[in-house]
């Protein structure tokens, strides 16, 4: 992160176009070798029940604000809405890690085939071939299978202000056993 920091800081000495928002990203000084989540804490984020009333209650105290209301009497978003968001960024998340897939909002029902699922990288545009059925961990099948009657275009909604929701997420899945901080 440091060097992309470093670069974007010489592309403005070089007056090339840079977003601002970089700026208030901070690098950790010590890297804490943690690049993907363990197995229990992938099965303690798909075991995350969003249905009970103790969920319900966290909504309602951490999104207070969506009561408030738009002039004309629109609420900005509902409390419903917002639980709604939380578990579709959970489901979004496990999706990428069961695929090992970045961009799951580009992934579409035309990507599966059989066992596998078929998607140009983003950024390289190299067919990547991706192992597509549900064992112990990784339930991509079933988690795609859940969203398939609401006829999308793409395999699970689109959720706006994902990195709202993340840590609401993660604090629901309970405290990281493994390391601390939670990444």
């Amino acid at each position: 992160m440091k060097r992309l920091k470093a670069f974007l800081h010489w592309s403005e000495r070089q007056y090339i176009p840079v977003n601002r928002r970089y700026q208030a990203f901070e690098a950790p000084e010590r890297y804490r070798g943690v690049d993907a989540l363990t197995e229990n804490e992938l099965l303690r984020l798909a075991a995350v029940d969003l249905s009970t009333l103790q969920v319900r209650a966290y909504v309602a105290k951490h999104f207070e604000q969506a009561e408030r209301e738009l002039p004309g009497g629109r609420p900005i978003v509902t409390l419903d809405e917002h639980h709604q968001r939380l578990q579709h960024v959970r489901d979004k998340v496990l999706l990428c890690c069961y695929l090992g897939l970045g961009d799951a909002n580009r992934l579409t029902p035309e990507h599966l085939a059989g066992e596998v699922v078929r998607i140009h990288a983003n950024k390289t545009g190299v067919l990547c071939v991706i192992p597509y059925f549900d064992d112990d961990v990784f339930r991509p099948v079933a988690l795609i299978e859940q969203y398939a009657p609401l006829g999308l275009a793409t395999c699970l909604p689109y959720v706006r202000e994902i990195y709202d929701y993340l840590p609401h997420v993660q604090h629901l899945a309970g405290p990281c056993a493994s390391r601390s901080p939670c990444a």
